[in-house]
């Protein structure tokens, strides 16, 4: 009897929480609403002030200049994918994203013509290759698995062992 009346609480104290945190995101859908509403507003007099692009920003998950730099590459991909179809709507997608470019402090240039590379795809200009990738006998590059002058074929974490047994003997 005792079980049941701690479940039924424990089911009851679960739903009030839960209708807390819908009445949460409801408010938090609707303030993002209102903050696109003064974004995309042409007729309102009110500007869409940097506090409600940062908010709008956040909720978008738009924080970094990388992100930004994401964001701009999809942006690109989407107009391309759309043609001229939607003209308004992509038009208003790319002045939100100069907006937060603005606020990032990033250049605000054309998005449809500006060469912005993602990081993991830019040219590396360092030629120095680290030592962990070098054999340490030849310092060639290394590949796994590695093939020892004996004709050995050795996985890379094995070479440490190998040496040590090599040169200290058995």
């Amino acid at each position: 009897m005792l079980g049941t009346e701690i479940s039924f609480n424990i089911i009851e104290l679960m739903s009030v929480q839960l209708r807390r945190a819908r009445k949460r995101t409801d408010t938090q859908d609707i303030e993002l609403a209102m903050d696109m509403m003064v974004v995309f507003s042409k007729t309102d007099d009110r500007n869409a002030d940097s506090a409600i692009i940062e908010r709008l920003a956040n909720k978008l998950a738009l924080h970094t200049i990388e992100d930004l730099k994401i964001e701009t590459i999809a942006v690109r991909n989407l107009v391309r994918e759309r043609g001229r179809q939607n003209a308004e709507t992509t038009q208003k997608i790319i002045d939100l994203l100069n907006k937060f470019k603005q606020v990032a402090g990033m250049e605000v240039t054309n998005v449809l013509e500006d060469p912005v590379m993602p990081k993991m795809l830019e040219k590396c200009t360092s030629l120095i290759i680290p030592h962990e990738f070098l054999c340490p006998i030849t310092l060639e590059i290394m590949t796994d698995p590695v093939i020892v002058a004996s004709g050995q074929v050795i996985s890379k974490c094995l070479i440490p062992l190998y040496l040590h047994f090599l040169c200290l003997g058995k």
